[in-house]
């Protein structure tokens, strides 16, 4: 046999060849840095005019079905309140507001009573047709107050909502009055309140 005439030098080279070839074959799990996280592992925030706020309470303001139009949408309008604000409620309804921070509100309509349908969800002036929103805006708050210096309404835009037992997760990308972005994705499980 060649091996046994090869000098045991040479075996020892051959043998370290195929060690380094298996080994640099292997991914170094260290180099992977540029990970995106996958949607459930991202934050709730919301970015209006490049400035970034952390999102923390959803609710559900459920009205019923849409009446005087020839539409037949469910009207949910959808709170979201940025880290350090608070709600309050009183008698199964919201009462007040407390904290500094943004709400922004969106009327919506869905096909479904009591919870809004999975889909996108775009801008429309044509009040209760299923699957769009209107009336919708970002207020600042002060000590529980609106600022009604600092009150954009949205004009354009889309809202993608999915769901699963419970938990919604919510992505918009929004244009103001002032033609300036509005982003935000939050998931969580919404306070539901009805106004039916």
């Amino acid at each position: 046999m060649i091996l046994k005439t090869l000098p045991c030098g040479y075996l020892a080279f051959l043998s370290l060849l195929v060690m380094l070839s298996v080994t640099s074959c292997k991914e170094d799990p260290d180099t992977n840095h540029n990970v995106i996280p996958p949607p459930s592992n991202r934050l709730s925030e919301m970015q209006v005019h490049n400035t970034t706020y952390r999102l923390d309470v959803m609710a559900l303001k459920d009205y019923g079905l849409a009446s005087g139009n020839a539409y037949s949408g469910h009207k949910i309008e959808l709170l979201v309140l940025t880290e350090g604000m608070q709600l309050f409620e009183a008698g199964g309804q919201i009462d007040s507001v407390s904290g500094d921070g943004k709400l922004v509100s969106i009327e919506l309509f869905s096909s479904e009573e009591g919870e809004l349908t999975p889909g996108m969800y775009a801008f429309h002036q044509d009040y209760g047709r299923v699957a769009t929103f209107n009336k919708a805006y970002i207020i600042d708050y002060i000590n529980g107050k609106s600022d009604s210096n600092s009150r954009f309404e949205i004009q354009t835009g889309t809202l993608r909502v999915s769901h699963d037992d419970g938990v919604y997760s919510l992505e918009g990308e929004l244009m103001d009055d002032e033609k300036k972005a509005i982003s935000f994705y939050q998931k969580g499980v919404p306070e539901y309140y009805t106004y039916k």
